[in-house]
């Protein structure tokens, strides 16, 4: 059985809200509020505050590790400074013992606000969520602001195929793989296409070896996955994987099995939870938001330059 999903929105009933420049204690006490504390008649998704430095302005969530791993998210200013511009670090990890030290970390990824972004959404489970930053001079669907930045990240669980997946939990901002601590505004979540290099995963046993993955659609076979008489739908799942199938032969995990046939570095890995990457898109001219009916389920078109492909399910995730 899936979780719910919670949407919550700057337009709420009591619900935080950015300044007039944006700074990061801004982005940290809506995650607080929507992730822990709740707000209004809105109650939190359920996360925990597992370390907090209120003098650096940064603060360590962790998903339920009831629901899901209990994987811990890094939200941090770079540099430790409370000013309109500054970097916000996000940095994902299995395991910490505090806000120094993570234990399979992910690689660090960047998002700044601009003057423009005075508008959030958040959509999550006790798993995982999402995370988009707003241009409130539009609210348009492909946003025409040059110097809008209509951030979207994720950080949680991905929805992996594979049972107790300890390597599950990760965060995607940027795309692409390494550590990025220069911020663009142009670079968002939003704008995901096929083949977008997105995040490291860590080994499903809990393993310190980890693979960076993609996003492709592609019907799975027993030649190319260990997983049989699963089939994707080109405009519904969104799966993770390592190289393109040419290169396969030369990937292999720690214990030199083929990435194709391996259960703890698997070619496939999982979806990400509750996002359809659709090939219905939106002009400059729809205003946001943007509903739409997936498979009997309604979804939300998240603003991007490049025109709605990313829908966000409104109902359930992780079933």
């Amino acid at each position: 059985m899936g979780l719910p999903v919670t949407v919550y929105r700057w337009d709420d009933a009591g619900a935080p809200q950015f300044g007039a420049s944006p700074k990061p204690s801004d982005v940290l006490s809506i995650l607080k509020a929507c992730l822990v504390n709740g707000y209004g008649a809105k109650q939190p998704l359920g996360w925990s505050v597992a370390f907090e430095d209120a003098v650096t302005y940064a603060i360590m969530f962790r998903n339920s590790p009831t629901d899901g791993t209990g994987g811990y998210l890094k939200v941090s200013a770079e540099l430790g400074l409370n000013t309109y511009g500054t970097e916000i670090s996000l940095k994902a990890s299995s395991g910490a013992s505090s806000l120094s030290s993570q234990i399979n970390a992910s690689f660090i990824q960047t998002f700044k606000c601009s003057i423009y972004d005075t508008h959030w959404v958040l959509i999550g489970t006790s798993r995982g969520f999402y995370f988009q930053i707003l241009d409130g001079t539009t609210l348009k669907s492909v946003p025409t602001n040059a110097n809008s930045n209509n951030t979207l990240w994720f950080a949680g669980d991905i929805n992996s195929y594979y049972a107790n997946d300890a390597g599950a939990f990760t965060t995607i901002c940027n795309l692409r793989v390494g550590d990025d601590v220069s911020s663009h505004y142009s670079e968002s979540m939003s704008e995901l296409q096929l083949g977008s290099a997105l995040c490291a995963l860590y080994d499903a046993d809990g393993g310190t070896n980890k693979q960076n993955y993609e996003c492709v659609n592609a019907l799975l076979t027993d030649t190319y996955s260990n997983i049989s008489g699963y089939a994707s739908d080109e405009s519904l799942i969104n799966l993770f994987t390592v190289p393109q199938i040419g290169t396969l032969s030369a990937y292999k995990d720690r214990f030199g099995v083929p990435v194709t046939k391996s259960n703890i570095a698997p070619w496939i890995r999982g979806e990400l939870p509750g996002l359809v990457l659709s090939s219905i898109s939106t002009n400059v001219s729809t205003n946001w938001p943007v509903l739409l009916d997936i498979g009997g389920n309604q979804h939300m078109g998240m603003p991007s330059r490049v025109a709605h492909q990313v829908y966000i399910n409104l109902v359930t995730w992780y079933e």
